[in-house]
């Protein structure tokens, strides 16, 4: 067994809590945004709780991608990468479409 074998299948573990995290946080912040999937209104001002949320999507999109990068062949990354991407082109495409 290599030295990168117990790294590349603990990473491929955590793609799939990181996307699922994901998830929920953007599900939050659509829940949170008075406009929906639109950008946040100028005049309010922005909760603590969703400066929170969009740290944690965030990081947890990052940490979705580079785990999954890492641990490329395996079936769990090659699922989470997947539905992290397509959650993030959706996402996308809703907000540049508002």
């Amino acid at each position: 067994m290599s030295w990168h074998t117990q790294p590349r299948k603990v990473a491929a573990w955590i793609v799939i809590p990181a996307f699922l995290i994901m998830f929920f946080s953007q599900a939050r912040i659509v829940e949170m945004n008075p406009v929906g999937y639109g950008p946040w209104p100028d005049l309010l001002l922005r909760p603590r709780a969703l400066e929170i949320l969009l740290w944690t999507r965030n990081i947890s999109f990052l940490v979705a991608l580079i785990a999954g990068i890492f641990s490329l062949p395996r079936w769990q990354a090659v699922i989470g990468l997947t539905l992290t991407l397509a959650s993030a082109m959706y996402n996308y495409w809703l907000f540049a479409t508002y």
